[in-house]
């Protein structure tokens, strides 16, 4: 009888800490009903066992939080259930219904198996394992309509499986949440843009569009993107664009980046973009909007003391603070585990306060319904502006035109094949 009531001494006890190993690469996300942060995977790996961490932490209800005394609790794996393996840089999406995560492929410890489709249930405290699908690494992934979408990725020898080829995926791929069928989001009448990986992707509610940021493409190498080739996914049209015409209020474009995060602002109306690295793994600690409607940048000039440069980090939003977590910078794990930024004052600072916040959020010129911010993860469902100016009439025939010639131009080529990358023995799939 006294191996029943050690065993639950054991996971009453199981890894409450003071402070938590700093990783990178890690997935992270807001569940709203139980008011925790629910991080998993990451590097540097673990060698004591080769299962997904899982770690948790609580946020008060009310009053000021201390982000440099923070008290993880590590969630052990529940007897007989079956967990993916460690992994950083995987596939990570909330499903919609404010307690499970999805994760998929990534890369895997030294000598793991591969990691499929799994579910995590925060409050079962469950893995289950939901599809078979090719892993891949490096993708972005965003909930929106009852979906998970991700776009762009790399499947490599680092998800566990033998390849001899690299493939790169320029094209976004829809989970139907209710079923779990997954399948290529194709278009009959648009192009698709190059593949893309380590690249940031957030949901408009407003314009019903995927917003993929930055990132690395292939130019006969691998190079960064620049910050004025944005991809739009219209999920409604089954059209992917671009937003051409990108420009920059604050003088020069942002700095190429890849392992940056981008989330909605509480308006939707501006991406608000941190962080990230260069080709050379230098760290960024910069804030810049994107207005969607205008497209243009802006350098936004932030209070206090910003956290250390960092890229493959992780933000989620609470209330009306994003808090960024963990990260890596020159290879290594940053000390500063986390920090969070108002995102009404826009000042930094290492210990929010919460309580009843609550934003505003419109439509393309038509004011709606004060709301209360959720995760950055969770998304609206998707409203249609009004259209009232002439001008944006004259734009959309515009537009109308060009797409008619370049759908001329284009649509006798469009079609999934391989092509061999110049400078090494690999391929790069390509949708044209």
């Amino acid at each position: 009888m006294y191996k029943p009531i050690l065993g639950l001494i054991c996971l009453a006890l199981a890894g409450t800490v003071q402070a938590i190993e700093s990783r990178y690469g890690q997935g992270c996300a807001y569940i709203k009903h139980s008011r925790e942060i629910y991080c998993f995977g990451g590097e540097p790996f673990s060698s004591a066992s080769n299962d997904m961490p899982v770690f948790s932490l609580d946020i008060t209800d009310k009053g000021t939080m201390d982000l440099k005394t923070l008290e993880w609790k590590t969630i052990p794996k529940a007897s007989g259930d079956v967990a993916p393996q460690a992994a950083s840089k995987f596939m990570f999406s909330p499903t919609g219904d404010d307690d499970s995560i999805y994760i998929e492929g990534g890369k895997v410890c030294p000598g793991c198996p591969p990691n499929y489709g799994y579910t995590y249930s925060t409050s079962k405290k469950l893995w289950k394992q939901m599809n078979n699908y090719k892993p891949i690494v490096t993708t972005p992934a965003v909930y929106a309509n009852g979906a998970i979408w991700s776009f762009g990725g790399v499947t490599d020898s680092q998800i566990g499986l033998p390849q001899k080829i690299t493939t790169l995926y320029n094209i976004a791929v829809k989970i139907n949440t209710t079923t779990w069928n997954q399948g290529y989001y194709t278009s009959e009448t648009s192009t698709y843009p190059q593949a893309t990986w380590d690249s940031s992707m957030v949901y408009s509610p407003l314009d019903n569009l995927l917003i993929v940021i930055g990132g690395y493409e292939y130019l006969e190498k691998s190079v960064l993107v620049k910050m004025d080739d944005i991809i739009a996914i219209d999920i409604g049209e089954k059209k992917y664009s671009k937003l051409t015409g990108t420009t920059s209020l604050s003088g020069s474009l942002p700095e190429s980046r890849h392992g940056h995060t981008a989330i909605m602002d509480p308006t939707n109306k501006f991406v608000v973009m941190f962080g990230g690295c260069d080709s050379n793994m230098v760290g960024m600690n910069d804030i810049w909007l994107y207005n969607i409607e205008s497209r243009t940048w802006e350098k936004k000039n932030t209070y206090g003391t910003p956290p250390s440069k960092r890229c493959r980090h992780s933000v989620v939003v609470v209330e009306n603070y994003m808090i960024v977590l963990f990260g890596e910078y020159l290879g290594y794990a940053t000390d500063d585990i986390a920090m969070a930024l108002d995102l009404n004052t826009w000042t930094w600072t290492s210990q929010p306060v919460f309580g009843s916040q609550t934003n505003k959020v419109e439509k393309r010129g038509v004011e709606e319904a004060t709301t209360t911010v959720e995760s950055s993860g969770l998304s609206t469902k998707a409203t249609t502006g009004v259209i009232v100016s002439v001008i944006f009439v004259v734009l959309v025939i515009i537009g109308f035109m060009v797409f008619c010639f370049m759908r001329k131009r284009n649509d006798s080529r469009r079609r999934l094949q391989f092509a061999q990358m110049a400078d090494q023995n690999t391929y790069v799939a390509l949708e044209k």
